[in-house]
């Protein structure tokens, strides 16, 4: 039988060193050091640059109204990915935590395109803070994975009022001022290690759980179509993990050698790695992310044993009944 997940213990490790470089280039290194632009920064519509990492992509250098043309665009295929991942799942029934889950990826998505359009400090949290919220509703999810709440709803509401209580602080106090330094500090590390956590707790107990639950409805002696189908359905979870590790390494990559990929030989352009790399497979990899959560849910709430995998509209795998399937 194939493994539903990487080890836990893998999986640890290798965020803990990823997440630690990441940690490390966004706020210890130099600028000379993180990431170097060769070409003369411009200044367009939105002012000049004032975020805290402006990013390997050439500045303003299809107008004067789009920073970050490529990274901008590529923002968008969040809020894309979140309708087509709702739209796509409808007849199944998408539970109230994962329509919240995808309005929260959609802002991500709007908070990440103004932010790389404009370049500006106040568009940059406008991108971040959803993600905080994106986290810890991930970590509620994986948490709360039975019928009944095991914590009650109390916990969801309180969380949303500390976080609420969060972002109106850092919007609203000065960059510079000490107490926008401690809540944006807070908030950076307590994310690294809540992501970490998320991935833990995806591969230690989601996996074995929906791996679990699938198997109990196979029987004893599962036919060989009836192996398949569980395997290509665990498949996301290994999947999923491994869009997060390469998108981490492409925003590493594109920070620390943005001078050579700029100027790679035989007239090679910028491979964009923060748009193509980071965006797109982070993209991607919370879709996947969404069909793990949908597929628990279904399996804990109406036994949804009976479910498969097909490919969708934009090539990618869509939950189906499989009664559903046959019918096609």
């Amino acid at each position: 039988k194939k493994r539903a997940m990487v080890s836990p213990a893998k999986v640890l490790g290798i965020l803990v060193v990823l997440i630690s470089l990441t940690l490390s280039t966004y706020h210890f290194f130099p600028e000379a050091l993180v990431r170097t632009k060769l070409k003369e920064q411009k200044i367009g519509v939105w002012g000049t640059p004032d975020v805290e990492i402006n990013w390997c992509e050439e500045d303003y250098y299809l107008g004067d109204h789009v920073a970050e043309p490529f990274n901008t665009v590529t923002s968008l295929l969040y809020i894309i990915l979140a309708a087509y991942a709702f739209g796509a799942h409808a007849s199944l029934g998408v539970p109230l935590r994962l329509r919240v889950l995808l309005l929260v990826i959609a802002a991500i998505g709007a908070g990440s395109t103004v932010f790389h359009g404009s370049l500006r400090y106040k568009m940059q949290l406008l991108d971040e803070l959803p993600m905080y919220a994106l986290v810890v509703g991930g970590l509620w999810c994986l948490v709360e994975n039975e019928k009944d709440l095991r914590y009650g709803k109390a916990l969801p509401l309180v969380a949303t009022v500390v976080y609420m209580a969060m972002c109106g602080v850092t919007l609203a106090t000065d960059r510079q001022h000490t107490t926008h330094s401690v809540m944006r500090g807070f908030l950076v590390v307590s994310f690294a290690l809540f992501f970490i956590l998320f991935f833990y707790l995806f591969s230690a107990v989601t996996a074995p759980d929906i791996a679990r639950r699938l198997r109990e409805m196979s029987g004893e002696r599962p036919s060989s179509e009836e192996e398949r189908r569980i395997s290509s359905l665990l498949g996301i979870l290994p999947t999923a993990f491994y869009q997060f590790v390469a998108a981490l390494v492409c925003w590493l990559l594109d920070n620390f050698y943005c001078a050579i990929l700029s100027s790679l030989p035989f007239g090679i352009p910028y491979p964009q790695l923060h748009a193509l790399g980071w965006h797109v497979l982070t993209a991607v990899g919370l879709y996947n992310i969404f069909l793990v959560l949908l597929l628990q849910r279904l399996l804990v709430e109406d036994g949804g044993g009976t479910h498969t995998l097909r490919r969708g509209m934009l090539l990618l795998p869509v939950l189906v009944k499989q009664a559903a399937l046959k019918q096609d």
